[in-house]
């Protein structure tokens, strides 16, 4: 197929013929470029682990904080104020709080360290079916002597710490809220289907007892302080007031002694993953072998364009 001649001016175009007709002429070389980074694209794909989702859908619990506190504010409310307690304030969102809580370096740094998370979340390179144990690499951690032996510039250390860890921890961790529904979504992707299981499981019994103590110490603390105002104060309208704040805060203490899934209720637990969620291996194959076929074009073109500019008399 011969190759119609580029126009000569100063800004030429490639007319569609032109483009098909140099295609052609390196047909060969765009053929060969492209079954390379075809075949190499495969051995791509199958050297990528496999990754396993686990999901936990929670429900917020009812709150109980609501119904006497705003009975109280209706009946007590000016007389409370009196003593400088808000009984009408807006309450903290207990559900948001818990979600922050749950993606916060205190509680994910003091989760990893409970349960000696760091060896399998930086460590980790593959899951083995057959024998069901996760697969280190051995470039990071020594399993024989139980040594880190990564390769890192200053001021990092072979061992990660609890914050780098924490960082890698959060990347394989998702949190989804459905305001309009009510519904929180907790997802993890790990190599080992069981082991993300059991992450998540812990994740969320874990975050509701968090937040129970803190409510219990919160209660507590309440209680102390009002009924401290009890025996100072005279009037007896507050005296009242005080005396319902109290038990309406010792229902909420015996609430959260007694009620396991204090801030969630578990509507679908998390389960060992029977299917990986990654990677898609033949998506991986199919971009790879177009990125070659669009290189070996632009080569070519840009090879045709070199020489016929170097033919071309000045």
């Amino acid at each position: 197929m011969s190759i119609p001649p580029i126009a000569q001016n100063k800004t030429p175009y490639l007319s569609v013929r032109q483009f098909v007709a140099i295609s052609w002429k390196y047909k060969w070389l765009i053929l060969i470029t492209s079954a390379i980074f075809a075949v190499a694209s495969v051995f791509i794909a199958l050297s990528m682990p496999n990754k396993y989702e686990s999901k936990v859908v929670l429900s917020p619990s009812e709150e109980q904080q609501g119904g006497g506190l705003s009975a109280l504010a209706n009946q007590f409310g000016s007389l409370a104020s009196l003593t400088g307690i808000n009984l009408k304030g807006k309450g903290t969102d207990t559900t948001n709080l818990a979600l922050e809580i749950l993606k916060s370096k205190q509680f994910l740094m003091a989760f990893i360290e409970r349960h000696q998370l760091k060896v399998p979340v930086m460590a980790a390179k593959s899951w083995d079916i057959a024998s069901g144990k996760l697969v280190l690499n051995e470039k990071i951690y020594d399993e024989g002597s139980s040594t880190w032996v990564r390769k890192v510039d200053f001021p990092k250390k072979p061992e990660p710490s609890l914050l780098e860890t924490y960082k890698t921890f959060r990347e394989i961790l998702t949190i989804k809220r459905d305001v309009k529904a009510d519904i929180v979504t907790i997802t993890m992707e790990f190599y080992s289907p069981v082991l993300v299981q059991q992450w998540l499981n812990a994740l969320v019994i874990e975050l509701n007892d968090y937040m129970r103590e803190i409510e219990l110490k919160r209660s507590r603390s309440s209680i102390e302080y009002l009924r401290g105002q009890i025996e100072t104060t005279d009037v007896a309208e507050l005296k009242n007031v005080f005396f319902q704040l109290v038990q309406e805060q010792i229902k909420k203490s015996m609430l959260a002694e007694v009620r396991k899934e204090y801030v969630f209720t578990i509507i679908d637990p998390a389960i060992v993953a029977e299917e990986k969620s990654g990677p898609s291996r033949a998506i991986i194959c199919i971009v790879i072998t177009l990125l070659g076929g669009i290189l070996s074009l632009f080569g070519a073109h840009l090879h045709h364009f070199i020489v016929s500019t170097r033919s071309t008399p000045k």
